[in-house]
């Protein structure tokens, strides 16, 4: 098992990938700041942070999207 100091790509981040994603996209969203057990929760993935599934554990507390279409869906079939 890689520590997670072997895991951090400083080249190549995926978080930027990640941000443009949630750029382009329609819906609201909120970034939430990193947790303090960050390098241990990247040691339980073991995934870099080159992939978008590193940088977001790594990066991020967690991504909250809102998710408006639900709403128009129970509207509409009620």
């Amino acid at each position: 098992m890689k520590p997670y100091t072997e895991l951090i790509n400083l080249d190549e981040p995926g978080m930027d990938l990640v941000r443009t994603w949630l750029a382009e996209g329609s819906l609201e969203y909120e970034v939430l700041p990193p947790c303090s057990e960050r390098g241990s929760r990247l040691e339980e993935v073991q995934v870099t942070t080159r992939s978008p599934m590193g940088a977001i554990v790594y990066e991020t507390g967690g991504i909250l999207v809102e998710l408006n279409a639900h709403n128009d869906l129970c509207r509409e079939y009620g």
